[in-house]
């Protein structure tokens, strides 16, 4: 089924299909929906690292798991192979991605699991989301404008929601937050205050390489996490993949700092009150 799909698209014909095909993670299989091409970026999976990182966070603690920056459920699938009852919030603004996710719900009789069709802000508003490829779901969208260099294929508009907007909805028993939004970071991280100042989540985020201190866009976005996280008295710690995308590791750093690779983007950020268990459960 695998090579007829990727011939398909190759062929660019899959747009014309819609059918569903199933996909396994964790040993846990899932419906997963084909709908005029989308959906295929999910097989294979990938970032298949985060649901052995997923498995331990959940063994020191249990809640709801936040996704901002859902896109088309790559994070719903894993975090669902881990645990299928946990509760979901997931943050998208593309109204592709939360239409197809909505699809991968009902396909799966997920319970406990939303679905919020708006980006996470520290205002309220309507933005410009940048595509930087011919897709109507591209991972790499990003609300910066010019984030991977003046690349924009086209532009929509989306709304954005605040603090004081998001916080109606969410409860009080979050465990961990993801955060996927390609340069949008501090913004978003603004609007979780309250949530990280009272609940204390871990926090995995992916935080692009910034290259150069020159490239200020990037630079100077990355500085202000680092001092935030650090005053609110968290730790951060990269997450050391294998050369298959598989979790090997954590490894404690003082700070993001300035590089190129692109390996090393992804960050587990620690409550310091859990960084004696997460020592003593995962290989640092």
């Amino acid at each position: 089924m695998l090579f007829l799909l990727k011939i398909l698209n190759r062929l660019g014909c899959i747009k014309f299909f819609n059918f569903n095909t199933q996909l396994v993670i964790n040993g846990k299989k899932f419906n997963l929906p084909i709908s005029g091409g989308i959906g295929f970026g999910n097989i294979p999976m990938s970032e298949i690292w985060m649901v052995k990182c997923l498995d331990l966070l959940l063994q020191i603690k249990k809640g709801t798991f936040i996704d901002i920056g859902a896109n088309i459920g790559q994070s719903l699938l894993k975090v669902k192979s881990v645990d299928s009852q946990i509760n979901y919030i997931g943050f998208e603004p593309n109204p592709k991605c939360v239409s197809y996710i909505e699809e991968i719900i009902k396909e799966n009789n997920f319970l406990s699991t939303q679905i919020v069709p708006t980006g996470v802000s520290n205002e309220n508003g309507i933005l410009k989301l940048n595509l930087f490829h011919n897709n109507a779901t591209d991972i790499s969208a990003s609300l910066i404008d010019n984030f991977q260099n003046d690349n924009t294929v086209y532009q929509k508009y989306i709304v954005v929601s605040d603090q004081a907007s998001i916080s109606r909805i969410l409860p009080d028993d979050i465990c961990i937050v993801k955060i996927d939004v390609e340069g949008y970071e501090w913004f978003v991280v603004q609007a979780l205050n309250e949530v990280l100042l009272k609940q204390r989540p871990f926090v995995l985020i992916e935080i692009l390489p910034v290259y150069s201190e020159s490239n200020r866009k990037r630079y100077e976005p990355q500085m202000k996490l680092e001092k935030y996280f650090i005053d609110m008295n968290y730790q951060f710690m990269r997450i050391v993949k294998d050369a298959e995308d598989n979790f090997l590791s954590l490894e404690i750093i003082e700070k993001i700092d300035v590089h190129g690779d692109t390996t090393k983007c992804e960050y587990l950020i620690t409550p310091h009150e859990h960084i004696k268990r997460i020592c003593s459960i995962f290989k640092t």
